[in-house]
């Protein structure tokens, strides 16, 4: 018999017999390929992914703000406990790739301790305030025309990270160091949204700024 799906922090598992987890891939009418895969009764976690997926699209479409009963939680609202069944090896088409995925989404979301994840939810929380303001959605996919007018010296993701910054700092009262913390917190969730974070240790303009921080 196959063993019952764990969950590597076991303060956050959840009872998820026979629940459907859904994730859409657009925001417009949905692609008549992709539907809604429900869990067999002893299984633990799915994630519906069209036979056509485009993770950028996918990523592009995620809320803007993240509701208040989502806060500490996985940012896409999917299920993080791990699957331990065995992978479904003579099966090539989808599962395999669901399970895949499902666990990697799992491990990533659990490299950190429960409590770590509440205490990330503040810095995130911080960020969906300055994001609203901003016109952008969760993951910087969506980038207003007003950016464009300013003449930018910086890309959209900098000038998000830089102005996270001077919010934390301006409008919050944050010391640099606890600035520093919430970035750390902040990229943790980017991460976790599937959003590429190198450029936060690759950026010029974003190097300065945390050393400058520390000045004002």
């Amino acid at each position: 018999m196959a063993k019952a799906g764990f969950n590597l922090h076991q303060k956050a598992a959840r009872h998820t017999t026979d629940r459907r987890w859904t994730i859409d891939s657009s925001t417009n009418a949905p692609d008549p390929r992709s539907k809604p895969i429900r869990a067999p009764s002893t299984s633990t976690y799915t994630l519906p992914i069209p036979t056509s997926s485009n993770l950028a699209n996918d990523v592009a479409t995620t809320p803007k703000k993240l509701p208040k009963s989502k806060r500490g939680q996985h940012p896409l609202g999917i299920n993080t406990v791990f699957n331990s069944h065995p992978l479904p090896m003579q099966e090539a088409n989808e599962s395999i790739y669901i399970h895949i995925q499902g666990n990697a989404a799992a491990l990533r979301w659990n490299s950190v301790s429960v409590e770590t994840q509440k205490q990330y939810g503040t810095p995130f929380r911080r960020y969906t305030e300055l994001i609203t303001a901003m016109g952008t959605n969760l993951t910087m996919t969506e980038i207003p025309m007003a950016f464009y007018r300013t003449n930018p010296t910086m890309t959209f993701q900098e000038t998000v990270i830089v102005a996270y910054m001077t919010y934390l700092r301006s409008n919050r009262d944050c010391c640099p160091n606890t600035i520093m913390s919430y970035v750390s917190g902040l990229i943790f969730y980017l991460k976790n949204m599937n959003v590429d974070t190198s450029f936060v240790a690759d950026s010029r303009a974003i190097a300065k700024s945390n050393k400058s921080i520390f000045q004002l």
